[in-house]
C-alpha cells in the first residue's frame, strides 16, 4: 500500500497509485482551527507527492492558501465536497516528520492549534496572509559600454523595436 521514502534520514509515507482508489491529502494550514483539511490528490501528482511537501489548496469561495501535506491517504468513496490540491509548492519535503512531531508538542504545550505553530516556523510566503503567488525580480547591470548615454540611447530604441514589453519594464 504505502512504500517508505527517506529524504533527510526521516521516514514519509508516499502513496502507491493504485487504479479505482481516490487517495487524500491532509493539509495543515497556517490557521487557528485545530486539524487539518482534506484535499484530493489529482491523479497526475500521484508519483510526486508525499507527507512534508507544500501545496496550494483552495480555501473558501476565492482564496488559495500554500500549506503543508501532513498525512496521505486512501479511500474508495469520494467525500461530498472535497476540493483538489490545485499544486504543488515544492518536489521534496520542506517539513519532516520529527518537525511534525516537535509542531504537535509545542501546540499542546502552548495550547494551539499546530496550524498556528506553523505559522510562527515557517517563512513568510507560506502564511495564509500571503496568497500563493509568485513574483520575480529581475536585476539589471548594464555593461561598460553603455555607460554612454548615446549608446545607451540606441540600444534602448533597439530594444523598443525588437522587444517592446522588455523595454517597458526597463
Amino acid at each position: 500500500m504505502n512504500s517508505p521514502v527517506k529524504p533527510d534520514d526521516t521516514s514519509i509515507q508516499r502513496p502507491e497509485p493504485v487504479q479505482d482508489q481516490n487517495w487524500y491529502a491532509e493539509v495543515l494550514l497556517a490557521l487557528p482551527p485545530e486539524g487539518t483539511f482534506s484535499y484530493r490528490i489529482p491523479e497526475a501528482m500521484l508519483p510526486v507527492i508525499q507527507a512534508g511537501q507544500g501545496v496550494q489548496v483552495p480555501f473558501g469561495s476565492r482564496r488559495t492558501l500554500t500549506g503543508i501535506i501532513r498525512s496521505i491517504h486512501s479511500g474508495d468513496a469520494v467525500p461530498e465536497g472535497i476540493r483538489d490540491i490545485q499544486a504543488l509548492e515544492n518536489l521534496r519535503p520542506i517539513v519532516n516528520e520529527a518537525q511534525f512531531a516537535l509542531w504537535s508538542w509545542i501546540a499542546d504545550y502552548y495550547m494551539c492549534s499546530e496550524g498556528e505553530v506553523m505559522k510562527a516556523a515557517i517563512s513568510a510566503g507560506l502564511k495564509p496572509e500571503h496568497p500563493a503567488r509568485h513574483s520575480h525580480e529581475i536585476r539589471i547591470s548594464l555593461s561598460d559600454r553603455l555607460s554612454d548615454k548615446e549608446t545607451l540611447a540606441k540600444e534602448m530604441a533597439l530594444l523598443h523595436r525588437r522587444a517592446p514589453i522588455r523595454a517597458a519594464l526597463m
